[in-house]
């Protein structure tokens, strides 16, 4: 019973966590790593949106998932370094597990 409370509660904690730092508000502009995905891109198992690839921030732990139109000037198979604005288009609700997670869309990007 002991160590189900404790699961439970370590659950809630990282739960809270989780959405603290998978914020929707990022207006702000980031330094970071952008992997574009190779084709045929994976759809977002709760909206219908294409995963185009991930952006990992040096300010943030957790990468953003991309969706939207990427400028022509990256390819698929890509991983650059960039500056970036990103945009909230679907906020996950709870921990992000399994195919519940945030997904961002670039509303600027450029390489470093």
């Amino acid at each position: 019973m002991k160590k189900l409370v404790l699961k439970t509660a370590l659950l809630a904690l990282a739960s809270v966590g989780m959405l603290s730092i998978s914020s929707c508000e990022k207006g702000e502009e980031l330094q970071g790593t952008f992997v574009y995905f190779n084709e045929p891109f994976e759809e977002h198992c709760q909206v219908n949106k294409e995963i185009k690839g991930y952006f990992k921030s040096s300010d943030s732990e957790l990468p953003f998932v991309i969706t939207g139109n990427i400028p022509s000037e990256f390819k698929p198979g890509d991983t650059v370094i960039v500056s970036a604005v990103v945009k909230c288009v679907y906020e996950s609700v709870g921990p992000d597990v399994d195919c519940n997670f945030s997904l961002y869309k670039f509303k600027s990007v450029e390489k470093l």
